[in-house]
């Protein structure tokens, strides 16, 4: 479960572990997190960096709504 003590790098092992057993349920849980529940200045920056992971281990599972939501985000409040 992701919460407020989350750290990136559990972040970047949660999306690793999702993309390799191909789970769907945990990559839309890992998307809510970044997308709705932490804002912008989330893990000192990375915030970017984790959406862009996040991105492509969703198109890996065919998700694209997921990695266009996570690309936009990105775009717009990390450029």
């Amino acid at each position: 479960k992701l919460d407020a003590s989350t750290t990136a790098d559990e972040v970047v092992k949660a999306i690793k572990r999702a993309q390799n057993l191909h789970d769907l349920h945990d990559i839309r849980e890992i998307a809510h997190f970044l997308l709705e529940e932490v804002g912008p200045n989330f893990a000192y920056g990375y915030r970017g960096s984790l959406l862009s992971r996040l991105a492509v281990a969703s198109l890996h599972l065919n998700n694209h709504d997921i990695a266009i939501r996570c690309i936009t985000e990105r775009r717009i409040n990390h450029r």
